[in-house]
Order: structure tokens, then C-alpha cells, then sequence
């Protein structure tokens, strides 16, 4: 069956804190598939929500890539996207 959100369940996990560990570049796995490369990272919310960071980098293009949040209802195996956060950006700085 599938899961419906209320928009109030949107805001709310919208707004739920989604802090990386901070070993997470090394947590990072990358895997190769036909035209792009893609690495996922599962974070879980300040509430316990399920999420997962998939990042995925055209092998031809390298400034072609995208970053998406995905969701994961309790009790399900499935993600699903949830919000695109960046795609084809030209200049990105972590700090």
C-alpha cells in the first residue's frame, strides 16, 4: 500500500535536522553504473527519521551531477525521492 504524506508530514521532515557523521566521507560507498557514478550515505534525523544522500556524477561530465534526498517510511524497504537539492551546480564549497 502506499504511504501518504500530509503536507504537515512534508514540513516536518523538511525541517528535521539531518546531521552527517563525521566520518561520513569515509562511510561514503561508491558504486559504478552505466554513464554515472553514484555514492549513498543513510542519516538518520534528530527524530529518527530514515533518510538516504544519493549523489550521483556523470563519468563523461564531471560538473554534471546530482544530489537527492530520499525517505524512508518506518516499517518500509523502500526509499523514495524526496527533495532534489543540486543538480549541474558549477561551484560547490564545504566548510
Amino acid at each position: 500500500m502506499a504511504e501518504i504524506l500530509s503536507d504537515n508530514d512534508i514540513t516536518l521532515l523538511i525541517d528535521e535536522k539531518k546531521p552527517l557523521p563525521d566520518d561520513y566521507q569515509a562511510r561514503v560507498q561508491i558504486r559504478r553504473k552505466r554513464g554515472h557514478k553514484e555514492r549513498e550515505l543513510d542519516i538518520t534525523g534528530e527524530y529518527g527519521s530514515d533518510f538516504r544522500l544519493i549523489l550521483r556524477q556523470s563519468t563523461h561530465n564531471p560538473m554534471d551531477f546530482s544530489i537527492i534526498l530520499a525517505y524512508r517510511p518506518h516499517n518500509r524497504t523502500f526509499y523514495f525521492a524526496y527533495v532534489a537539492i543540486m543538480e549541474k551546480a558549477t561551484n560547490i564549497q564545504t566548510s
